[in-house]
């Protein structure tokens, strides 16, 4: 049985960056003004929600004899991919310069939010695009029976709500992510409710890996226990 985290999110860089000069609307240049100051200091508001969900599925995994190795090829369910943002509301056209948060800082914000020091993906990592999908191998086998693999992530989704001095609140969406995983399990042992402590929703996830992989009569198909 065997269940393997693997932490893709590339640890969040906090550092400040030089800020760009960016034409407005009548042709000047931001920096020229002398009422775009930066503001710093504000606070957020935020409305976050976490769950995990099944990535990939492998072709299900009928093991003949104790020991034997197997490679499992995972592909992206339904082809669907993701791809990590921090998108200001407006469809991600940005506002006032002045008092847009960076997307560091509303991932650093983020953080504490979910009072996490679990690494966050950044603005435009992706999951599952490879179309070659991922594999799974296991060099010293399992005992007989039937298995399936399956890849997964832990999304993060929130809005938030930033203000900052005396001027209009600015709000956004994110989408990101604490990690992805993969695994595999037997088809001859029930879903624990609690198989994974600390992840969100794995129970369900694994069942629906089950249901489509185990054959009719598996312990893996009955309710998590």
């Amino acid at each position: 049985m065997k269940r393997i985290l693997s932490i893709s999110a590339a640890l969040l860089a906090l550092s400040a960056a030089a800020t760009a000069c960016t034409s407005s609307d009548d042709g000047t240049k931001r920096a020229d003004k002398p009422s775009q100051k930066a503001c710093s200091g504000g606070t957020y508001e935020w409305s976050v929600a976490r769950r995990a969900e099944l990535t990939g599925l492998a072709k299900p995994i009928h093991l003949k004899k104790d020991g034997q190795p197997y490679t499992a090829h995972i592909k992206s369910v339904d082809g669907r991919f993701y791809v990590a943002g921090v998108t200001p509301a407006g469809g991600g056209k940005r506002g006032d310069a002045a008092k847009e948060p960076k997307p560091a800082q509303v991932l650093a914000s983020l953080r504490k939010e979910l009072g996490t020091e679990e690494p966050l993906a950044k603005p435009g990592e992706k999951y599952m695009d490879d179309k070659d999908g991922l594999y799974f191998e296991n060099a010293t086998g399992d005992p007989e029976g039937h298995y399936f693999a399956y890849s997964y992530i832990n999304l993060v989704e929130g809005d938030y709500r930033y203000t900052c001095g005396d001027g209009k609140p600015v709000e956004g969406h994110v989408v990101t992510w604490t990690g992805t995983g993969s695994g595999t399990l037997p088809c001859a042992a029930r879903i624990e409710d609690d198989a994974f402590a600390g992840e969100p929703d794995m129970a369900t996830v694994e069942s629906q890996a089950a249901q489509a992989s185990c054959p009719p009569g598996s312990a893996a198909l009955k309710d998590p226990a």
